[in-house]
């Protein structure tokens, strides 16, 4: 992010390349992805599972302001730069739920930000703490929690929601062979991807 705060103090924006397909390229699309989850973490409430509630309008919008002022994209990239907030946002609430919550979801004291829940998440409120807590205590989200459990066990694919996921591996194979990969051979890449990753 260091990058950004320079631009940022001077007044410039991160000129950005996309692909054919429209999806951005290189280093500099590694930091507008990171700038993107740094604003996910800023402007959405955490208690807010649903990113397409109208209570979020307002700031998915600011969202998108922040990223066209230290940002060259084109409009079309509105879409995309949500979505992958969604994503950060939703990453953000497992993160949460899995450092602070899960082992103490049954007692008092998770009602109560810890020190560490201050610091690095300085615009959760206690007030949206405590709605993010109410929620997670809920039979709804208990089953929702098992069956997302139950997915990841027996997902063929496994994530790909990393670094390496269907976007990038895809560019590989574009400069590779010239085009495109379909669908079922994007997952392959990815799932190869995961093998290399498993025999390091």
């Amino acid at each position: 992010m260091r990058r950004v705060h320079i631009v940022r103090s001077k007044g410039e924006r991160i000129e950005v390349s996309f692909d054919a397909r429209g999806q951005p390229l290189g280093k500099k699309e590694d930091e507008l992805q990171n700038w993107i989850g740094v604003l996910a973490r800023e402007h959405i409430l955490v208690w807010i599972s649903n990113f397409r509630s109208a209570d979020l309008a307002p700031r998915k919008e600011r969202v998108w302001v922040e990223v066209i002022t230290f940002f060259t994209v084109e409009p079309s990239f509105k879409k995309q730069a949500l979505k992958s907030c969604a994503e950060s946002a939703k990453n953000s609430r497992y993160d949460l739920y899995q450092a602070f919550v899960r082992d103490h979801i049954d007692e008092e004291i998770v009602w109560q930000r810890s020190e560490k829940v201050v610091h690095n998440y300085p615009t959760i409120s206690q007030d949206d703490w405590e709605k993010f807590i109410e929620y997670r205590r809920t039979p709804e989200f208990k089953r929702l929690s098992e069956q997302g459990s139950e997915i990841r066990k027996n997902s063929k694919y496994g994530s790909t929601g990393d670094r390496d996921g269907y976007r990038k591996r895809d560019q590989i194979h574009f400069k590779k062979t010239g085009k495109y990969a379909e669908r079922h051979t994007r997952m392959a890449l990815v799932n190869n991807r995961h093998k290399e990753v498993s025999n390091l």
